[in-house]
């Protein structure tokens, strides 16, 4: 019996599973479509690394089930105890991701997709509260004291770009700080994997936000400009159609927002250098994402 059978046989000994297969991504956890008599496509998301990450994502899910597009929660372990590992079992959201639609669809298709986003992020902040928060165990996404970058580790995998990181927080300090500050919910990985969107009455809308576990408190604008970090200005695919669907919704985005947003992912990544504990995998493309900004043309 493999692993993954027999993971499945101990979490849901009283369902009859009719397939699994792997999916794609899933590079901290392992999620498996399943095809469950009964139930239909769901979609088991084991827990490999941290188990925290199960308790934190399920306390989301189920405070925005009904209030924002998310998948719906089947059942759940986050103690580990029924199968030896967390997991969470959610209907499986059927539809297309925004980087699906972006290599299959047409541009008419991405700008409408991606306004639809924009209002969906907007609503995020509206509906989540403090209370939120604390029932899922969220922390900030940062604290504008530890923006410094002068840890071995920054020096080591930014090498002498770890200077001009410097200079650019000192610059945008202020505005920074306003980011940490605030408490609004942050997906923490709200990249175009994460969003899948259904096609109803002609109309594309987003039928779910996926993969919670970096869940944390912040100012939308960072969820806001990990989405556009790989927009090409030549040729556009989510703006401006993302930021006029983010306003329309009453989310709020500076004058500068091109620039800003450049800033923010700038920081974000190199950020996400400094953590000691990052998986080695992801070091080269933060490195890159970091490095397109602080040596693009001024």
């Amino acid at each position: 019996m493999s692993a993954t059978t027999a993971f499945i046989g101990a979490a849901l000994p009283h369902r009859t599973v009719r397939s699994a297969r792997t999916l794609d991504g899933g590079k901290t956890n392992l999620n498996l479509l399943l095809q469950i008599d009964d139930v239909g496509a769901c979609v088991l998301r084991r827990y490999l690394r941290d188990p925290n990450a199960c308790r934190k994502e399920l306390g989301v899910l189920r405070s925005l089930r009904g209030r924002v597009p998310v998948p719906e929660i089947v059942e759940a372990d986050v103690t580990g105890q029924q199968a030896g590992e967390p997991y969470i079992l959610y209907r499986y959201v059927h539809g297309m991701t925004f980087r699906e639609l972006r290599d299959r669809g047409s541009v008419q298709d991405c700008a409408q997709a991606a306004y639809a986003l924009g209002k969906t992020l907007a609503r995020i902040g509206h509906v989540w509260s403090d209370g939120d928060s604390s029932t899922a165990g969220l922390g900030p996404r940062c604290d504008s004291s530890t923006l410094r970058f002068d840890t071995p580790v920054h020096r080591d995998r930014l090498g002498d770009d770890v200077a001009l990181v410097r200079e650019l927080a000192a610059t945008w300090a202020e505005r920074l700080a306003a980011l940490c500050a605030s408490r609004t919910l942050v997906h923490g990985d709200f990249n175009q994997r994460n969003i899948v969107f259904d096609r109803n009455d002609g109309r594309w809308e987003v039928a779910g936000i996926l993969d919670w576990e970096n869940a944390c408190t912040g100012s939308p604008l960072w969820d806001a400009a990990r989405f556009v970090c790989y927009e090409k200005p030549e040729s556009p695919c989510c703006e401006p159609s993302f930021s006029d669907g983010f306003r329309h919704e009453g989310g709020h985005l500076p004058e500068d927002w091109t620039t800003f947003s450049h800033v923010i992912n700038t920081i974000s990544a190199a950020d996400s250098l400094g953590r000691a504990d990052l998986r080695p995998e992801f070091i080269p493309e933060l490195r890159e994402l970091a490095q397109r900004r602080l040596h693009a043309p001024r």
